[in-house]
């Protein structure tokens, strides 16, 4: 089991994560993450207002699976 997994195996699946905290749970940096979203190789965040975007862990769990196949 890696780090990432370690730090949101106690997170609920609907725990709403910001870049900030989803950054340091992958070990990158912001640039990477946006560029990663913008390229559609991270499930897409929720715009939960102007300006304020996360994702849902749940959703994370299902893409760190999924990378973990191929």
């Amino acid at each position: 089991m890696n780090k990432t997994t370690q730090s949101i195996d106690h997170v609920p699946d609907a725990y709403m994560v910001r870049a900030k905290e989803l950054c340091e749970w992958l070990g990158i940096g912001r640039a990477t993450l946006w560029r990663w979203q913008r390229e559609g190789n991270i499930c897409k965040p929720v715009r939960l207002s102007p300006g304020v975007t996360a994702w849902t862990v749940g959703d994370i769990r299902i893409w760190l699976k999924s990378r973990s196949r191929g």
